[in-house]
């Protein structure tokens, strides 16, 4: 909605963010746990974001530009662009104040493609950060903003126990409004609740 779209812009800019997407909501069909929408936080400073529905500042975006054509699927652009701005903290989120609704299964048109020739997007993601020599593909959440528009940074007793509760609290709300992916919340959060700030990639 152009809403949401605007909400997003105008969070970039408060924050000075040069590259953030809009957390995801419960009944999106998801990859990465980290981009489910976080019910006690604002934003998440993380070194991830989905190329989904990717926001840029203009600067970054024409120095991403060259790279947008390096494979068919996008994979390990998720991961490249992140490390581009490792110089700058603070400067990747996930807005949790607005957040979009995943339709679609994983997979599409591109997919076909990359079938057809034999490859599979993962085999496309390795070869990228291959050759931008990416050998951790870990997620880290470096900070948030509460609700109430407070900071705290990642590695913070309080940041985890806030991000804890949350992960807490969206497994509990999938289960009483009968989420239809409550199943694959609960199998994605559950781990975080012991490692509130490090996420593990689903890929090799």
């Amino acid at each position: 909605r152009g809403s949401d779209i605007d909400s997003m812009f105008s969070m970039a800019r408060e924050y000075n963010l040069a590259f953030c997407q809009p957390a995801l909501t419960l009944n999106s069909y998801f990859t990465w746990p980290i981009t489910l929408k976080n019910p006690l936080t604002r934003l998440r400073f993380t070194t991830f974001v989905e190329i989904m529905v990717p926001c840029f500042d203009h600067d970054f975006l024409l120095r991403c530009l060259p790279t947008m054509g390096d494979n068919l699927s996008g994979f390990g652009l998720d991961f490249l662009w992140p490390k581009m701005l490792e110089a700058t903290p603070n400067r990747v989120a996930i807005l949790d104040a607005v957040a979009v609704t995943h339709t679609r299964p994983v997979g599409g048109p591109n997919y076909t493609l990359l079938r057809e020739r034999g490859i599979t997007a993962e085999d496309e993601g390795i070869r990228l950060r291959s050759a931008y020599d990416i050998k951790d593909m870990t997620v880290y959440v470096g900070g948030l903003l509460s609700r109430g528009g407070v900071f705290l940074k990642g590695a913070s007793a309080a940041a985890k126990l806030l991000l804890q509760a949350s992960y807490g609290l969206t497994i509990s709300t999938a289960y009483m409004r009968r989420n239809p992916r409550r199943w694959d919340i609960d199998k994605a959060l559950r781990p975080q609740i012991t490692s509130p700030v490090v996420f593990v990639s689903p890929f090799p």
